[in-house]
């Protein structure tokens, strides 16, 4: 994403749900103050992950 924007992209926990031992968490990813995609994951570094990879999607850059 930042090859793509030439800005740092921010990644912001929206909402987590779940029970501590199994939460889910879903990711926004921004950059210059744009929702560039969303994701969700069993962990905040996979919704990270799921966030970028559906910003690129939406870039057209998969």
């Amino acid at each position: 994403i930042q090859d793509q924007t030439r800005v740092s992209p921010t990644y912001h926990v929206t909402k987590s749900e779940g029970p501590d031992h199994a939460k889910t968490f879903w990711v926004e990813v921004k950059a210059r103050g744009e929702i560039l995609g969303n994701g969700m994951g069993k962990s905040k570094q996979e919704a990270e992950s799921a966030a970028a990879a559906n910003a690129l999607a939406a870039m057209g850059k998969t």
